[in-house]
């Protein structure tokens, strides 16, 4: 599920476009995006996803769960993302389609001293079952804990509840300041 590598900043944008070949046979890549995340791309990529999603003869039900996974993953991206010395996120969103699922695809550096940190929190969700999930979350929504950077930790309880599985994670060492974190989120068609 993780694994920490060494990777140059460089070769970020590389690992993006090798999301792209990775087996292609049964999936379909719908959208796509690679940079910065301001609020203005965020809400055109959400009403992107909502058409397109739509056009593929989906639920809303379904276009709605995966709206609002697509809401949780980009504002952990804005709030969360570490930029370069050039003042660059290298921050990627991906929305793909197979047969049976949606895929989201998110990554975006991170500042290396909070890795520990969220390998564990992401692990400690991992471990949880769907009632503790449940449980968890609802503690951590009345705490009322709100971090420096405005959140209560409750993206990552939300995408993990919304999935109904593991968070799909995996960290690599760009140096001795940043990381790269990417995040994969499948949504089944069928609840």
């Amino acid at each position: 599920m993780t694994g920490i590598t060494q990777i140059p900043l460089e070769s970020i944008k590389h690992r993006y476009v090798e999301l792209f070949s990775s087996d292609l046979v049964d999936k379909a890549i719908l959208i796509s995006h690679f940079g910065n995340f301001t609020e203005n791309k965020i809400n055109s990529l959400l009403k992107l996803t909502e058409e397109t999603i739509l056009e593929s003869k989906c639920k809303r039900q379904v276009m709605r769960r995966i709206c609002s996974l697509i809401v949780e993953a980009l504002q952990n991206i804005s709030n969360h993302s570490s930029k370069d010395k050039q003042d660059n996120s290298h921050s990627h969103f991906i929305l793909e389609h197979t047969p049976h699922n949606f895929i989201i695809k998110t990554g975006n550096l991170v500042a290396a001293s909070e890795i520990i940190a969220l390998e564990q929190k992401l692990n400690s969700i991992n471990r949880l079952n769907e009632n503790e999930l449940r449980k968890l979350y609802i503690e951590t929504l009345c705490n009322d804990n709100f971090n420096d950077k405005g959140g209560a930790g409750l993206g990552f309880l939300t995408m993990a509840k919304k999935i109904n599985g593991p968070l799909d994670y995996q960290i690599f060492n760009v140096d001795k300041k940043l990381s790269y974190f990417s995040l994969s989120l499948s949504i089944p068609l069928k609840n």
